[in-house]
């Protein structure tokens, strides 16, 4: 693997898709875009996941409750905690997500919530 550098807020607004693989090695880059009011599904993933808000606002929920986040907020969610994000405005939501270790194969991308929904319920990954 070579270094990955590269301008974090084009990769986030730059990104269409609801997932789309950017970097993998022993973690993973993830750019994610979370429609007008949609949420990624609540999950308690086998990784570790370091979220950060490029564009948009929304709410984070947790066992514990849930919280307000915002462009530019940096979340970190252990591996096993269930969670889930959700887009609470008009626009798009725009993040990058970091997974140690990697959660889906290298090159991956899903174009929407249901193509993901649909790869996760029958891979081994998910």
């Amino acid at each position: 693997m070579t270094v990955f550098h590269a301008n974090a807020v084009q990769l986030a607004q730059g990104n269409p898709f609801f997932h789309q693989v950017l970097m993998t090695g022993k973690l993973q880059v993830l750019a994610v875009s979370l429609e007008p009011h949609e949420d990624i599904g609540a999950a308690a993933f086998p990784c570790d996941q370091a979220y950060w808000i490029a564009e948009g606002t929304g709410e984070l929920f947790t066992r514990g409750g849930y919280e307000r986040v915002a462009d530019g907020d940096l979340i970190v969610v252990p591996a096993g905690e269930w969670h889930n994000l959700a887009n609470t405005r008009e626009a798009p939501m725009k993040a990058l997500v970091l997974c140690a270790p990697p959660l889906l194969t290298r090159g991956t991308t899903h174009r929407t919530k249901a193509e993901a929904r649909h790869f996760l319920a029958e891979s081994p990954e998910g």
